[in-house]
């Protein structure tokens, strides 16, 4: 407990320092969202600063200081011109009740930091960010560090090198908790901006806040408190499809939600596929007004590009796409390892996911026919996220060198944690339309009623 404490305050104090700044420049005055940004943002500051760290074979400290610096005087900047939608009631308690349930895993569960990937992916890389940028260089060149996939994106090792320079340096028991307490924020962001965008109030705010969270752990408990970060840039991925193709389309939202793709996409390798097709997702919402896209597609693409400027790329990851012709060719090893991978995420989904599914087509379905208006947007193309992201993941494991057993053994439980999490969230996002659009017809033929028995007899 002690050592969860001090982390918490080291942790805190980072991203205070690493992401107040940027975070109240996208809030615009809205203290809550800023609060609910800011981990975000100082992962997002530590991704960059660790990138600019390997390529100019610098210490990483001074790079952390200058873009923390950087979001600083952003955040002056717009002070003056803050416009941002009035703080509705109940959101500073939305936030508490949402980082309370977000903690509350971490409290009741004292996880070893044992894990092997942890130790050797991500506390490994840790180590050498920490070290400076010339000695990352070196070890992400030596072929002697090939088994730690060097080509991993920054965003977790970098928050964990920032910390480390504060406290417990090279301590894997800190790295842990450091790793718990982003995947934590991530969760409490994902719940409060859910809530926002549905535009509750009040006790409805809190509680759906305080739900989401805890959906948001839930989507695989386990994976989040051993180390690995699979649910963590699902986390924050879903935060930003939340907010980009379910929120409001205006400049605060959209600004926060290319701030998640980003920090999502530059967590984890699985997460830069879902990040970029949600970027053409949101093309396609505002497709009359690029502008509004515009934000997400620059921050996803940049932040990929910079950490593509830096790895040495492994045609041995990539695979083999030249399989992808012998897809329809029955018999073939490609269209096996395809059928086989396709059962695979059927187990491992399972009913209550398809089930998701159905609930938010019903919902959608119902409502045009009746032509009642749903104005709840982003529900279909959260689907569409979903689908597109699994059937990749599934073209993936068909091309891929490893033995398919292995893959789907270790790797597809934890890729799955992201499609259950957007159905999950997409279900919330539809019952609540689903349930104002039914309550309007409700209360209007009840007006409608009052209003025909008072009219006098003709």
């Amino acid at each position: 407990m002690i050592d969860l404490l001090a982390t918490l305050v080291a942790f805190g104090i980072f991203v205070a320092v690493a992401g107040g700044g940027c975070g109240a420049a996208v809030a615009r005055g809205d203290r809550s969202w800023a609060l609910a940004t800011a981990p975000a943002a100082a992962a997002l500051v530590a991704g960059v600063a660790v990138a600019l760290s390997v390529l100019t074979r610098a210490p990483l400290l001074p790079w952390l200081v200058l873009v923390a610096l950087a979001g600083g005087v952003a955040a002056w900047r717009v002070r003056a011109t803050a416009t941002g939608d009035p703080t509705p009631p109940g959101a500073t308690g939305a936030l508490v009740g949402a980082a309370a349930v977000a903690l509350l895993p971490l409290l009741l569960v004292d996880h070893p930091a044992t894990g092997t990937d942890a130790r050797s992916i991500w506390w490994l890389h840790a180590a050498w960010f920490r070290a400076g940028g010339d000695a990352a260089r070196e070890a992400m060149d030596n072929p002697a560090y090939a088994f730690s996939h060097p080509s991993y994106p920054p965003v977790v090792p970098g928050v964990i090198a920032a910390v480390w320079h504060g406290v417990g340096a090279y301590d894997r028991e800190v790295a842990l908790r450091v790793g718990q307490l982003l995947t934590a924020a991530g969760a409490a962001a994902l719940g409060f901006f859910t809530a926002r965008v549905l535009r509750l109030r009040a006790a409805p705010l809190v509680l759906t806040a305080m739900g989401v969270t805890w959906l948001g752990w839930s989507a695989k408990l386990e994976v989040g408190l051993q180390g690995l970060y699979d649910l963590t840039w699902a986390l924050f991925l879903v935060t930003a499809a939340v907010l980009l193709l379910a929120g409001d389309g205006d400049r605060r939202t959209v600004v926060t939600g290319a701030l998640f793709a980003a920090a999502g996409a530059l967590t984890k390798t699985e997460a830069q596929v879902a990040a970029l097709l949600l970027v053409l997702l949101v093309g396609g919402r505002h497709r009359r007004d690029l502008r509004r896209a515009a934000p997400a597609a620059v921050a996803v693409l940049s932040g990929l590009a910079l950490w593509a400027a830096v790895i040495r790329p492994n045609e041995r990851e990539r695979g083999d796409w030249s399989k992808l012709s012998e897809l329809l060719t029955a018999g073939s090893e490609p269209r096996d390892r395809l059928l086989r991978s396709l059962e695979a995420f059927r187990d491992e989904l399972g009913l209550l996911v398809a089930a998701g599914v159905v609930i938010v087509l019903l919902v959608v379905v119902l409502a045009r026919r009746g032509r009642v208006p749903l104005r709840q947007p982003g529900l279909v193309a959260l689907l569409a996220l979903a689908a597109g992201s699994l059937a990749f993941t599934v073209v993936t494991f068909t091309v891929r060198p490893e033995e398919l057993d292995f893959l789907l053994s270790v790797t597809a439980y934890r890729t799955a944690v992201f499609l259950r999490l957007v159905v999950v969230v997409d279900v919330v996002l539809a019952l609540v339309a689903g349930w104002r659009a039914w309550s309007a017809t409700t209360d209007g033929a009840e007006v409608e009623r009052a209003e025909a028995s008072s009219r006098p007899p003709s």
